[in-house]
Order: C-alpha cells, then structure tokens, then sequence
C-alpha cells in the first residue's frame, strides 16, 4: 500500500569516512524489522555496501538506497560515502533527502567531514541532526565532542542528558521526545530516572528556547514568562530544525547497538517530511508533494544491476506513479514508458503497483534516461542540475591489450551513468585520452570496475605534457 507524504521521511546518512553510517543504516534497519540480522561492514555481509569493490575495501563507494517502516511512518534511507574521492554521491543524495543525519565519532574533536557536511547542510538549508557514534568505544567522550562542533557552529546543541556509569555512558534522557533510552534494553521509555532529574531540566529548558525561537507566537509567550506546552515545544523544535535555527545532538553505538531505538524516535517525530519541504525548481518556484498533480520524477541516481539491468533511482517530486503510465523526458526529450517499479534495500528490488509524491523508489531499463534528468507528464518542468565538484586528478588511460580500446573507452561510457562526477576528454595537442576525477581511488575503482564488469583492462600513466619553447633571439 502506498504511504501518505505526510508519513515519509528521506533520511541521508553522511559525514566523515570510517565514522560508521553504512553500521548505523544496518543498525536502523534492524531494530525497524526491514532485517532480521545485524550485518557488519567488516565481515562483507551489510545490507548497504553489496558492491565487490566495497567488499573488498570496507569503505562505502557510491550511495544505496533501503527502506523501513517504524511507527506507521516510512524511512527512506540513503547511506552516502564518506570518502571526498565520491563527494559528488553526497550532493546527489542531498538534492532529494529531505534532513540529513551527519554521523561522527566520539573522538572529542570535529572531523573535516563533520564540518564540510554541517557547512553544505547550513549553505544549502538543509535540516540535519548529528549522531555521535561509538559511545561504547574506550575514551569516548560525548561532552568533548559536542563542544568541539558547537565551538564552530553554536546552533549545535546536545538535546540529551547522559546517564553515565563511570566513564562509560549507559542511556540518556532525550529533552525533546521526553524519553528515557536505556542501552540495555534497547528501549525507549516514559520514565526519566532520578538521578538525572536535575540535568534534564537543564537541557530540557534549553529545549524550550530553541522551540520557542522556531516560532514568533511561541518567542512572546516564551518571554512573557508563561508555561509552554509538550505540543509546542515539539512543534517548535521541528520548525526550529526545519529552519536551520537547531542541529540536535544524541549519541549511540551502531555496531553494539545502542541507543538506536532513540535515534529512530528522533527521525518519525522531529525530523520533516517531503510535505513540509517542497521542491525548488530552475526558476525558484517551489513544488508541493502533492499526490493529486502531475507526475514529475528526478532520477539522481543509476546502477547497474546484474540481473534487472540499468536501474534509474528517482524521488517521486509530485504526483502518483503507476506502472503503465508514459512520462517525457525533460532533458533527452525522449517518451518513457513506465513498467515495473521498484522499491530499494540495498541490492533487492522489492515490486510495487505505484510510488506517491515524496517517496524514493526504482525503475528498470529507461532506454534514454541518465542520472540528473527530470521525467514528467507534461513536459515543461526543469529542476536545477547537481552541482558538481570539479575534476582534480588526471591521469592517461590506455587499454592494456591492443584491440581492446573500444571495450574499454565503451565501458567507461557505461560507469558514467554509475559515477558522473569523471571525465574523459581527449587531448587535442598529444592525442592521449585523459581520465579525470576527484582522486586515486575514484580512478582505481573505475579500472577494476572495468576488468570485473566488462573484462578488460585499462592502465594508467603520467599525461603526457606539450612544452613550449620561447625564442628570445
């Protein structure tokens, strides 16, 4: 059955690389009942990085998609590397999540992907919350760590109140849903305990004044000394989050699992939905997710997929789509038309008969259609490109077999509807093929991708450089 606007949260995991999203995507998963069984990043068996190359280098390399449903409210989740070799994954996902979590360790200092994340979010009025991960790890300390971040960016504030056993933190109390997380049980409960009665008033009053800043009838009643209730609070606090104005901070452990239940009552009660985040599109006007418009499809994302083939990864922007319907293709100005369509967790598809307006979903082997194109039923809708990051290292590229520079020049055409943030370009003055990207890795990544899909092999060297000389006589 599909799901109301109201009741979808596009959620993308990011931040710094090694910090632990695709853990805290499975950890999510699990504890919502998508998974009967915690996966793990190290052992190669997570529901997110199902890629070979992922496999084999522990890291996240482009972004994948899963859903879950807790409390009646469906969660998109799009886990995004880290790495700044595949930055550009990140910005696609951004164009459709509707908040964003930014994932970090309890190091006691702010990453470079932590600060890059918040300042993108803050630029590009994007909401986002921040998950400190690790907590049970040795020397972790969640204190240190939110003062680090809040020294650069003061709307961060920790919203919970730490129940610590020693050193070692056992559950908090979370000042905006009123509850108690207990590590242990992995539950959430009504019940603050006494001992951190004192420290939830703090925070909880702290609470009240970034709900009452979110709202200027709540900013009077705030300072004319009268009582705000829970629904004002809440309301408050997530127009304050919507705004950009609060970026709370609670804390967890992904792999041991704790504190997921927590986070999971953060996303379906706090964090918006694509009703209250409307699309803005080429000429600044804003696009409700209203089920009942026209259909207008933005596919942000493409993969390959061994048994269903070219899959095109879309945020439904309005409308509802149906198998069988005939969209056009604002950018090819092409016709598509529309078959099966899919719903993601990581490598399986699952079938379904349609996809409402802010939801996230697949469809298979759209002959004309790329990442970063617009699908819609009238033709006359144009939404902003992605901005990507510019190309930074360069290297030449030459088939390893004589004869095989087709399969590998037309394999590299294949990869770009997978990552769009390369380029290959032919120098016009040496005559060599130059492949471009963001860093080694992306490019060492395209060339197994060559040998393991399209069995060939690419080797890379040193450009060559046309001199110049300079008569001075």
């Amino acid at each position: 059955m599909a799901v109301s606007q109201n009741d979808i949260r596009n959620i993308a995991l990011i931040g710094h690389s090694g910090e632990g999203k695709t853990s805290l995507a499975e950890a999510i998963l699990y504890n919502a009942g998508a998974i009967d069984r915690l996966g793990r990043t190290d052992d190669g068996n997570s529901t997110m990085d199902f890629d070979p190359e992922e496999i084999a280098r522990k890291i996240s390399i482009s972004l994948s998609i899963a859903n879950c449903t807790y409390k009646g409210k469906k969660i998109n989740i799009i886990d995004v590397p880290g790495y700044f070799d595949f930055e550009s994954e990140m910005l696609e996902a951004l164009t459709v999540a509707d908040a964003a979590i930014i994932v970090t360790g309890a190091s006691g200092s702010m990453t470079v992907g932590t600060e890059k994340a918040l300042e993108y979010c803050g630029d590009n009025k994007i909401p986002c919350m921040i998950f400190i991960n690790g907590i049970d790890k040795e020397n972790a300390n969640f204190n240190t760590t939110v003062a680090a971040i809040k020294a650069k960016f003061p709307k961060v504030n920790s919203v919970i109140a730490p129940n610590m056993d020693g050193a070692k933190m056992i559950g908090y109390a979370n000042a905006v849903t009123g509850s108690y997380v207990d590590f242990a049980a992995k539950e959430v409960s009504s019940e603050i305990p006494a001992n951190l009665k004192g420290e939830y008033d703090e925070v909880r009053a702290q609470v009240v004044e970034m709900a009452a800043e979110g709202d200027d009838e709540l900013m009077m009643k705030f300072f004319e000394g009268e009582e705000l209730t829970a629904e004002e609070v809440y309301g408050g606090f997530g127009t304050a989050l919507l705004n950009g104005a609060a970026i709370p901070v609670i804390a967890g452990s992904a792999t041991a699992n704790k504190g997921i239940a927590g986070l999971l009552e953060m996303i379906v009660s706090t964090l918006p939905g694509p009703d209250k985040r409307p699309t803005i599109d080429a000429e600044g006007k804003a696009i409700p997710a209203d089920p009942n418009a026209q259909v207008v499809l933005r596919v942000f994302k493409t993969i390959a997929d061994p048994f269903v083939g070219r899959l095109s990864i879309f945020k439904v922007v309005s409308g509802t789509l149906k198998s069988g319907m005939t969209l056009k293709n604002e950018n090819s100005d092409t016709v598509e038309k529309i078959s099966t369509i899919y719903f993601m967790k990581g490598k399986k598809q699952e079938t379904a008969d349609c996809a409402v307006a802010g939801d996230i979903a697949a469809l298979a082997k759209l002959s004309a259609t790329s990442t970063g194109d617009v699908l819609c039923e009238s033709g006359d809708v144009k939404l902003p490109p992605v901005e990507l990051p510019r190309p930074v290292y360069s290297r030449a590229v030459y088939a390893a077999k004589k004869g095989d520079e087709d399969k590998v020049f037309g394999g590299l055409s294949k990869l770009k509807d997978e990552d769009i943030a390369f380029t290959v370009t032919k120098d016009a003055e040496t005559g060599e093929m130059i492949l471009s990207g963001l860093g080694e890795t992306q490019l060492d990544v395209l060339c197994k991708k060559l040998k393991g899909k399209f069995n060939c092999e690419a080797v890379l060297t040193d450009p060559r450089i046309a001199y110049r000389e300079t008569i001075r006589k």
